[in-house]
């Protein structure tokens, strides 16, 4: 039964609620995050029970960062179907895992490595991949995800 509902879900396309991804940014409504530059990743959560992912980033410290900026942005993702992490690269610092080198999508039957950049709308069988600038990703595919912003 688990193996016809994960390939029922490679079909469907990630559907992402009130929100957008492009490149480095999250985009809500009018307003457009750039979590490459203002944002610091601070990690990931997922709960086998409920196929639930979360990623959240923190506002970073930078006289470029507009001051009305929000203090966290998460997004929640239900129903995944589909969730690996790729290593990061050793000889970069663990700083740099914080930062977001950019998201992109690749087709469910690629190799993580043949991903390119996002062309909206997103194309079915597609997974999204979150790539940071040690290397490290997280590619996922799920029924839908949610944003939160503050």
């Amino acid at each position: 039964m688990a193996a016809a509902i994960l390939t029922s879900a490679l079909g469907i396309p990630m559907k992402l609620r009130d929100f957008e991804l492009e490149d480095i940014e999250i985009i809500v409504g009018e307003q457009v995050y750039d979590l490459h530059n203002n944002y610091k990743f601070q990690g990931f959560t997922f709960d086998v029970n409920s196929r639930a992912l979360t990623l959240s980033w923190v506002c970073g410290i930078g006289e470029w960062i507009p001051k009305d900026s929000p203090s966290k942005i998460t997004i929640s993702a239900s129903e995944v179907s589909f969730l690996s992490v790729s290593p990061r690269k050793q000889d970069v610092p663990y700083s740099e895992d914080e930062c977001l080198n950019c998201v992109m999508v690749v087709e469910h039957n690629q190799d993580t490595e043949d991903c390119y950049s996002i062309s909206n709308p997103v194309a079915e069988e597609f997974h999204y991949v979150f790539e940071f600038m040690s290397g490290f990703s997280i590619r996922v595919q799920a029924n839908e995800a949610f944003c939160r912003i503050g």
